[in-house]
């Protein structure tokens, strides 16, 4: 049997769905929170339409960017042990690693179609302590760092 922590989830009535977990293996863990707008999950569930098994693997690369750590957004068929799922009404929708949760705790994801790109973005990232104009990267706060 796989080790995947799978998040449970506690939908509230508000425009952007909210996504919570806790992990069975850690049960003194801390409850964290991560927003997927509707733009977000819509275009996640139009990359599934021929695979619901692709998720939308979210990672944190260090020393890239022009803020020091930069957003990476990939979509993803293998899952670890490491990772944590985002699922809703029993379908996958996101994946993401132990570390970069612990940098994204109470961001937002959100799809933006604008003139100069479109994508996933973090469009809120509370534990930034500054993020460059074209939201690829930040600067994580000192304490989010300890």
């Amino acid at each position: 049997m796989s080790l995947l922590r799978t998040l449970t989830k506690k939908i509230s009535l508000v425009r952007s769905p909210k996504f919570y977990f806790s992990s069975a293996l850690a049960p003194k863990k801390l409850t964290d929170e991560i927003t997927l707008t509707e733009e977000c999950i819509k275009k996640i569930e139009e990359r599934q339409k021929n695979d619901l098994d692709k998720v939308l693997r979210i990672e944190i690369e260090g020393g890239v960017g022009c803020s020091g750590y930069s957003y990476n957004f990939r979509f993803d068929n293998s899952l670890t042990d490491e990772d944590y799922l985002f699922e809703k009404d029993n379908r996958k929708y996101a994946v993401i690693d132990e570390l970069t949760l612990k940098l994204l705790k109470g961001a937002t994801i959100d799809y933006e179609n604008v003139m100069i790109r479109s994508g996933f973005v973090i469009a809120t990232n509370p534990n930034a302590e500054k993020s460059c104009s074209c939201k690829t990267s930040f600067t994580p706060k000192e304490s989010v760092l300890n």
